[in-house]
Formats: structure tokens, sequence, C-alpha cells
């Protein structure tokens, strides 16, 4: 037992002490491309700030690791690792996959970057840039150019770097879509630009993720088509995380792909062109900040046309993630959604003798659009019965079943035998169908009843109506029959009642006569846009958390909650275990040489739940991955 516990002990040593494997001499160049690092179990592989054995440590790598090497010197090959890059002895990486080439690139927009000196990004190793031509807000509602465009493109072309540009979609429907493709469209064609590098295609939005796979590549797709038809290359930013749930990436094929992931390596599971590998850098040259990517594959097309220098039109644009200054939200924000409806679905059939209902929904969203009634379809009556015989005292009554409801709907009177009265009869006049019905209770015994005296006209539409034929000579009821309800009277203005944040809107028909909606057309409400939120109470792996915000649109105070947060105590590398991986990260946050990436990584990391990371949390992490302590 004792040499069992040694030898678990001699395990917990080896994760946390810093074992530093010396570069051998100098092996032959790598290729670009994903590598494995092919190391023993128990060492680590020393990453150096510079391509030499005398340059500062400043990480490791474990065995079986996953790195894109972008650059090999004299044997020495340069990876990121933990949020930087770092140069390690070349021999010991397994080529994986091989890339084509490593354009570094820099995608820019106003919004993070206020001013650029494109001669020093060049300087600075910075082959091409991705500039951020406009966004949209509101679901493509509102769209406006990026202000430095003009500029920035100018400057870059100058600079003799390869250009492309992005547009930061908020669209969730077709019309949306088109709109903003015919959108960067029209600007690309203000002016001569020749673009290097493709047109991209940047979603923004929780509400563009949490589409289906079939309604994002249809979407994408689209505004792909409209691009390319342009005589531009077309491209998809996509974060890492996003999958075949989210989207067809086989029927997207011809597409460049630009993926995100700020980790060490790629982690995107299909084929990619762009690997951003952080979205906020600093450069010399830029006041701000700049996003950092990688170019794997030779999709470079080289620019034949001179660049026009007329001014631009653009305005100012709000930034796709910073929250719009409130002096002109107002201006901005759309007065009401957008909606696509789609075919009306009966949800009542209309009956012989009632209503019916019909309904029409958002093809995207789902939210009920419209309502209006059908009127009722009337009686199908069949061939004619003998109710009661005539005989020498009294008239015999014939009827009339409906075929549909079964209901008498017609009854008429025949003379008494022998009798030489003839009847002259009248045009059919509608009866008071809120008294006593001629047709129903209707029985052998009771016959026919009522009299003439009654009969008035009138247009009830909420209840059966029935119309009788009576003698001109001598008043006697001929015949009835059962109609269907009056059609409603509508009024001669709808009410219209306008949407808000919390409220529907509606454009009501009313009848004049009964007071029904004859016909709603629902306007769903707004919801509430809140610029910036505070938060309040954070989310933590055992509760749910609160924000509070002032919405724009009516400045109201908004509380929100926020889910409580998915993992595991002690994974925090987000693979969903705990592994010596995670003590190791664990620990290089006690001592301070890395920073959680987050607050949910701090909490994660936190395993003893004391409020704080140290040591003894590596230490429990480390007996949770070797099966001395549970999760």
């Amino acid at each position: 037992m004792k040499r069992k516990y040694a030898f678990l002990a001699a395990i917990l040593s080896g994760v946390l002490l810093l074992i530093i494997l010396l570069p051998a001499a100098a092996a032959e160049d790598l290729s670009v491309g994903r590598y494995l690092i092919d190391i023993p179990a128990d060492k680590k592989l020393t990453v150096r700030a510079a391509p030499s054995s005398s340059s500062e440590t400043i990480d490791y790598l474990l065995a079986n690791e996953t790195v894109e090497i972008v650059q090999t010197v004299n044997g020495w090959a340069m990876a990121r690792q933990n949020g930087k890059f770092g140069w390690f002895d070349a021999r010991y990486a397994q080529l994986q996959q091989a890339y084509d080439c490593a354009v570094l690139l820099a995608d820019i927009s106003s919004a993070n970057a206020t001013s650029v000196n494109f001669s020093q990004l060049k300087a600075a190793g910075v082959g091409g840039v991705i500039l951020r031509l406009g966004v949209s807000i509101n679901g493509g509602q509102v769209i406006a150019a990026d202000s430095n465009f003009a500029s920035y493109y100018e400057k870059a072309r100058e600079a003799d770097l390869y250009v492309g540009v992005y547009f930061a979609s908020s669209a969730v429907t077709a019309d949306a879509i088109e709109k903003e493709a015919n959108w960067v469209r029209e600007q690309l064609g203000t002016q001569v630009f020749n673009l290097s590098l493709p047109v991209f295609y940047r979603p923004t939005t929780a509400e563009q993720k949490a589409l289906s796979s079939a309604q994002n590549t249809l979407l994408v797709s689209a505004f792909c088509r409209d691009i390319e038809s342009a005589g531009f290359t077309a491209g998809i930013y996509l974060p890492a995380d996003w999958t075949s749930k989210n989207m067809d990436f086989s029927a997207l094929s011809s597409y460049v792909r630009w993926i995100a992931d700020t980790g060490d390596y790629c982690n995107f599971t299909h084929s990619f062109d762009i690997w951003q590998y952080t979205s906020s850098d600093s450069m010399d040259g830029v006041s701000g900040s700049v996003g950092l990517s990688y170019l794997f594959t030779d999709i470079v097309k080289e620019p034949s046309e001179p660049i026009s220098t007329e001014p631009s039109s653009s305005t100012e644009v709000p930034s796709e993630t910073d929250p719009i200054p409130e002096e002109s939200t107002t201006e901005l924000l759309p007065d009401l959604p957008s909606h696509r409806q789609g075919d009306f679905v009966t949800v009542r059939e209309p009956g012989c003798s009632t209503w019916g209902e019909e309904r029409a929904y958002c093809l995207d969203c789902g939210a009920l659009l419209h309502i209006r009634l059908l009127p009722p379809v009337g009686h199908k009556d069949s061939r004619w019965e003998v109710l009661r015989e005539a005989s020498t005292e009294e008239g015999g009554i014939l009827v009339r079943h409906c075929d549909v409801c079964g209901e008498i709907c017609k009854a008429q009177r025949t003379q008494p035998l022998g009798s030489t009265h003839t009847h002259v009869l009248t045009d059919w006049s509608y009866i008071d169908a809120v008294k006593e019905s001629l047709l129903r209770p209707l029985s052998r015994e009771e016959g026919m009843t009522g009299d003439g005296g009654s009969q008035e006209q009138i247009f009830a539409c909420t209840v059966d109506r029935e119309k009788v034929m009576t003698c001109a000579d001598c008043g006697e009821i001929v015949a009835v029959y059962a109609d269907t309800p009056a059609a409603h009277v509508p009024e001669d203005q709808p009410v219209i009642t306008d949407a808000d944040c919390e409220t529907d809107g509606h454009s009501r028909l009313f009848c004049q006569d009964c007071g029904a909606v004859i016909e709603d057309i629902i306007t769903p409400a707004y919801g509430h846009y809140v610029g910036e939120w505070e938060i309040i109470r954070e989310a933590t792996l055992e509760a749910a958390g609160e924000r509070q915000g002032v919405c724009l649109r009516c400045g109201k105070t908004v509380t929100e909650e926020i889910p409580k947060l998915e993992g595991v105590r002690g994974d925090v590398n987000g693979d969903g275990k705990v592994t010596s991986a995670d003590a190791r990260l664990i620990l290089r946050f006690s001592v301070q040489l890395d920073k959680p990436a987050s607050d949910a990584v701090r909490l994660l990391a936190d395993v003893d739940e004391n409020g704080s990371v140290n040591t003894a949390d590596a230490r429990k992490a480390l007996r949770i991955a070797v099966g001395l302590d549970a999760e």
C-alpha cells in the first residue's frame, strides 16, 4: 500500500514541478501546419521567447498536445501556446496536417482602432488586413457603414497590404439578409474597390446562433451568392464552437472559412482557411486594438484596377459589440420588428351556422401575426321527409335534415286533405332568432307552432337565423328555413394600438353590430433593447445570476436572470473532464504565471470552493484526475 501511495505521490510531484527539456541540435525547417508534440509522457518540452536555447523560458508543452506551427528557423518552431507565440525544438513535432502558407492578417474596425499606421503594421510582419465595411443591428433593420473604411482601405493599399472586408450581420430572416447583401454590394460599388481577400459574412448575435442549421445555411448561402454575383470572393467568419447543429458546412464548402478560436490551436472540426487566434491585441502603429489571424491557404487575388480616391459617403457606425450611444439610439431603432407572414392556418373550421377562425404566423420566429374569422358554410339539406301526414282536419308537415349536422333545416306545411284554399306565398322574411325557434324543437306531437305576428327583419351575426314564408291571404306560416348568421358589418376604421417593448400592437376591425373582432393584425412586442448591462449578481455553478439595464426604447429598468454556469469544477481547459492538464493550469493560476480567461474559469479553478485559487486547488484537481478523489 505504501508503494502505491509513493507512486501516486511521484505522479503528483511530476505534474506540479516544472521540468525543463533542453532542445537538441537544430532540425530541418518544417512546413506550416498542425503538429502533434511527440515526447515521452513524463517529460515536458520547453517553449522559449526566441529561437535560442539561451532565450527566456515562457511555457511548456506536454506529450500529445496539438499546436499550429507558423514558422521555423534553424530547427526551432514557432507556435501558439497559452495565448502567446513561443519557440520550441522542431524535432519533437509530428505533422498532422500541412497548410499552404502562413500570412499574418489583422482585422480592423473603427470601433476598436481609432487610427492605424499601416506601414508600421507591414513592418511588424502583417501581410494583409480585413477591414470592417459595415454593421447591422436589430435583426438587420438598421445598417451603417464603418466611418473609417474608405480611408483605411486606401492607406492599406498604399502600404502594399492584401485587403479584404467583413460585414457584421445581425440578420435572422431572408428579407434582412437580402437587404444586408444588397447594401454591401452598393457600398463596394460606389468606388473601384479591388480586394485581394474575400468579403466575409460575420454573424454577431446569439439569435443567429440559435437558428436551425437549415435556416443558417440558407441565410449564409444567400448572402455569399449575392456577393459572388458582384464579382467578389465570398467568405464566412465563425466562432470555432459553431458545429453542424448550427450550419451545414458541407453545403458551404465552396466559401472561404475564417474561424475564431482564442485557444492554443484552432479547435474547429472542419476544414478552414484562416484562424483568428486573438480578437483584441495591441500592435505598434495602432491606437486601440486589432484582431490577429493566420491565413493558411493560398486564396489571395492580386488586384488589377486602380484605387478610386473619391470621398466616401459613409456615416459613423455603431460597434457590433459596444453599446450604442444613447443619443443616437432613438434615431436608429426601428418602429416595428420585421416579420415574414406565412400562409393562413385554419384553427377552427366554420360550421353550418358557426364562425370559424384562421391564423397566420411568422415564418422565422413563429409569432402570431394575423387572426381572421371564417363565415359559416350553411346547411346542406337532404330530400323531403314526411314528419306528419295531412288529414282532413289539419295539414301535414314536411322536413329536411342537414346532411352535415343532422339538424332540421327546412320545414313546410301542407294543406288539409280536401282543402280548397290555395296559399299565396310571400317572399322570405327573417324572424328574431333569439325568440323560440320554429324549427327546434319540432316534434310529431307539437307540429308547427307560432304565427306570423312576431315577424320582423333583423341581421343577427352571432346567432342562427330563421326565415319564414307566409301566405299573403291567410297569414299562415307555410315554410321555415334555418339560415346562417348574418354577416358582420365592419366599422369604418380599424382600431389601432401601437406595440411597445412588452405589449403586442393590434390593428383590429370590429363588427359595428355585435362588437366581435372580425380581423386582428398583430405586431408582436419589440422586446427590451438594453445597451449596457450591469451585473447585480454573478452566476455560479450552483445558482443563477442577475443583471440589470435600462431599455433604450422605453427607459424602463429591466432585470434578467443569468443562467447558472455550465461545467465541472476543476475542468479549466473545457474538455469536459478533470485531468492532469487542468491541475497544471490551476497551478499556473495560483503562482500567477497565467490568469484565468474569465470569471467562469476562475470559479472552476477554485476546486475546494474557498474563494481563492491556490496550490491546494491544483493538488485536489490532480487527485480527482488520478481517481483518488471524486469530482
